[in-house]
């Protein structure tokens, strides 16, 4: 549901996740307090009132504020949230659609701010941090720093020029009202601030026990190498292989390696990148299930109301499963199936009331039980 905040928001510790629907409403006069890398909100938040404001937002295990300076009127809203990838459906790097004085735009990291209510017009600023801190935008020079916004009506990234405070971490703040909105992202008048074009994916997918992973970069400065890591848990990660980065280059440039002794189950794969000066950031985790030869995967384990069902995987079985049952905690059998056991098989958690049940699979001669939490 929504969050009103009267009067102190105050991020101790943890996140608050938000969206469109369930807002972070901060009323007039309301304050934020402590907030930083353990404690923002993901998502959108939004400001009534005629006060000056930080949004406390942020994405991905840090803190990325943007600010506004006081609107005209205490009834006058603005609605703010940080992405750490680039703006959607938006061209950041062709030079038909940027201000001829921009060189470069950031492509790793935008913020949309709306006004959301009234016509209030305001300074806009953004926050930035080192190359390798917070993943990507590297400021070397302030005098060329500046704020790009996307210009829907134009179909351009028009320039707004500011004043830039702090290196490497900063912030810059435009210097005149900003009259139209979103979305926001640092950029640069000269090619003195790296503001590197950040990766266009990264994938992971089981092959046949293996699996194939492959990533692409639209330009790469001052790349030294990537690291494939590896965990069980998404916690605790580990080196599978390191691949030679380009250095630099301004090409689409395509990578790909194989893990080919994966965990069974579940793994989590990222994608480290780290420069010749030791900086690196993180790509997204991507998740991946394997099931290996006699073994039998039930995912997602727990099952959540919202999942609305889970997946017995008998892959690792080549000729199938003959039977699968589901019994509850008193050994009674609530389900039951034996035709077309292969691969992946759905189950609708409809079927099954909150409780701990557990699926026992047939094949042949052996009897294989897991236990699957229904929340």
């Amino acid at each position: 549901m929504p969050i009103q905040i009267e009067l102190e928001l105050d991020l101790v510790s943890q996140n608050i996740i938000s969206d469109a629907t369930n807002l972070v409403l901060m009323t007039d006069n309301s304050i934020v307090s402590n907030v930083s890398d353990a404690s923002y909100v993901q998502g959108p938040v939004r400001k009534i009132g005629n006060d000056a404001f930080d949004f406390p937002v942020g994405k991905g295990g840090f803190y990325r504020p943007i600010s506004i300076s006081a609107p005209s009127n205490n009834t006058h809203h603005f609605t703010a949230e940080f992405f750490d990838s680039e703006a959607d459906a938006v061209d950041m790097q062709d030079p038909a659609t940027i201000d001829a004085a921009i060189e470069n735009i950031s492509d790793c990291e935008h913020w949309i701010l709306n006004r959301t209510n009234g016509a209030s017009n305001v300074n806009v600023t953004l926050s930035y941090r080192p190359y390798g801190a917070n993943g990507c935008s590297g400021v070397s020079d302030l005098s060329s720093l500046t704020i790009a916004r996307w210009d829907n009506g134009i179909q351009e990234w028009v320039n707004h020029p500011g004043t830039a405070v702090g290196n490497p971490s900063g912030s810059i703040t435009t210097n005149s009202a900003v009259t139209n909105f979103s979305p926001f992202a640092l950029a640069t008048t000269s090619n003195s601030n790296p503001l590197p074009i950040e990766l266009v994916n990264f994938t992971a997918k089981a092959n046949e026990g293996q699996v194939d992973l492959e990533w692409q970069t639209a330009s790469e400065i001052n790349n030294d190498f990537f690291t494939i890591e590896r965990s069980k848990d998404g916690i605790e990660f580990e080196i599978v292989t390191t691949i030679k980065g380009a250095g630099n280059s301004t090409a689409l440039l395509n990578y790909k390696t194989v893990d080919s002794n994966p965990y069974s189950g579940t793994s989590f794969y990222r994608l480290k990148q780290t420069d010749f000066d030791g900086a690196f950031e993180y790509s997204e985790v991507r998740r991946v299930e394997i099931v290996k030869e006699g073994t039998v995967l039930i995912y997602p384990n727990p099952v959540f109301e919202s999942d609305e069902r889970f997946i017995v995987d008998v892959s690792g079985f080549q000729n199938g499963a003959d039977e699968i049952l589901i019994l509850d905690a008193l050994g009674k059998i609530v389900y039951s199936k034996s035709e077309n056991l292969r691969g992946q098989i759905d189950i609708e958690t409809s079927i099954l009331n909150s409780g701990i049940y557990f699926v026992r699979v047939v094949v042949g001669a052996k009897v294989f039980n897991t236990k699957v939490v229904i929340n």
